[in-house]
């Protein structure tokens, strides 16, 4: 009998062992021999057999001799900057991300961030202007929802059609969110695209929401500044984040803007489904895949929903009730603990309500894309 491809994957990884265990030892039963590991304690170097490994976005590949016996390098992110792609090409590794697979997720979040931000009175829609660089799934789709609610707002993306063509009046804007990739390739180089002259041009208390990758903003530079605002899902130097920085921000969460039990689910099933097709080229089964976690029914209230609308020109409450950001603070020190065992939270998709509706489609139907 032929020896077994051997399998690595995170343990940490959502809904691991639902999709690697028993939905693909069942579709394949005699062709892997599977692994979980801690990815603290495994060593990439040292595999000396035919492999396919499965990362989460805390496995840093830079500097690592990948070993020409792991056969694929699926990463089940969306984030690509903790992949040396450069070194599995000259190789001839085949590796793949989770592209897309999370972007609802770090959208809803952004609706709850800017309804934190209008219930405060820290953002006026009649007066104040928002500002989405990076038009890809993330940021397109916000920029949609803005639309429909008819929020005054631009875009900037130099690879996307877009409202603006630079970013020479940033002192319009009272929000800047950023979903851009971490890169340090010019000539659209984003390590400290926000810096102290990005910074300089913005007007007072204006809000930068920062969902795309630590280092995008420079926190070095950030702190220099007692006049501006940062939400903030994500650090330099993960999990050893910075302690002014952290103390500073408005709201910190620690890296869970795209993590919702539906977006992980899919994540997790997007890079299952990568590995069936590169080894089989066949497709999975998805008879054998029912999520494993219920829906949440909530109770709210239409008239409430009406009287936001009138009020802030967004469903507010509704969008807290479901997700509220502040909710998810933490202490320096358990951010990577915090992070590893964050599989709570509910996207509008797991919702259902009191009033018999599809709480996404309706939300979908007021203009929430």
């Amino acid at each position: 009998m032929a020896e077994k491809m051997k399998l690595f994957v995170d343990e940490n990884i959502a809904y691991a062992k639902f999709f690697f265990e028993d939905v693909l030892l069942n579709q394949f039963p005699n062709f892997f021999e599977l692994t979980f590991y801690k990815d603290d304690e495994f060593d990439l170097e040292k595999i000396s057999e035919d492999a396919a490994v499965i990362i989460r976005s805390t496995y840093k590949t830079h500097n690592l001799n990948v070993p020409a016996s792991v056969k694929l390098l699926s990463s089940v992110s969306t984030g690509e900057d903790h992949v040396d792609k450069n070194h599995l090409e000259k190789k001839n590794i085949p590796y793949h991300f989770a592209t897309g697979a999370n972007a609802k997720a770090v959208r809803e979040y952004f609706y709850s961030c800017l309804s934190i931000l209008l219930k405060e009175k820290k953002f006026d829609k009649s007066e104040d202007k928002i500002l989405v660089i990076g038009l890809g799934n993330i940021g397109h789709g916000i920029a949609k929802t803005l639309k429909n609610f008819n929020f005054s707002f631009e875009t900037y993306d130099p690879f996307k059609a877009s409202t603006i063509e630079s970013l020479s009046n940033l002192e319009e804007f009272k929000i800047i969110t950023l979903h851009v990739p971490l890169t340090k390739n010019p000539p659209h180089e984003t390590y400290n695209f926000v810096d102290k002259n990005f910074l300089n041009e913005l007007k007072n208390e204006s809000i930068i929401i920062n969902t795309s990758r630590g280092g995008v903003l420079s926190e070095s530079d950030f702190l220099k500044f007692d006049n501006l605002t940062v939400i903030s899902d994500v650090f330099l130097n993960e999990p050893t984040i910075d302690k002014n920085f952290h103390q500073k921000n408005f709201i910190s969460t620690p890296h869970i803007a795209g993590h919702t039990k539906s977006s992980r689910f899919d994540m997790t099933k997007m890079s299952l489904e990568k590995l069936i097709n590169f080894f089989f080229n066949k497709k999975l089964n998805d008879s054998l895949v029912k999520k494993p976690y219920k829906k949440k029914s909530i109770h709210f209230s239409l008239s409430e929903v009406e009287n936001d609308l009138n009020r802030y020109g967004f469903p507010v409450s509704l969008l807290l009730q479901i997700y509220d950001p502040r909710n998810d603070k933490f202490d320096l020190i358990d951010f990577a603990d915090v992070r590893n065992a964050y599989h709570h939270r509910l996207g509008y998709e797991d919702i259902t309500s009191n009033n018999d509706l599809n709480v996404s489609e309706y939300l979908f139907e007021l203009g929430i894309e």
